[in-house]
């Protein structure tokens, strides 16, 4: 079982949840950044793509298989 964020609740769930943490910030950030600059004008036509680094928090939820 995995969850795609950090929710308060998870640390009352048991087993513990696989959690994908997200820079939402960061994220926000760029966004913002990206619709000043068009609404200045400053936005080339081109297409431009920024990536985010995810981070996996395994819980308990999650067991390891051995692969004979």
């Amino acid at each position: 079982m995995a969850s795609t964020s950090i929710l308060p609740a998870n640390e009352f769930v048991h087993p513990a949840m696989t959690v994908i943490s997200e820079p939402y910030e960061d994220i926000a950030a760029a966004m913002v950044e990206q619709l000043l600059q068009d609404i200045e004008g400053k936005t080339q036509v081109s297409v431009s793509m920024k990536t985010f680094e995810t981070k996996l928090i395994p819980g308990s939820s999650t067991c390891k298989l051995s692969v004979p």
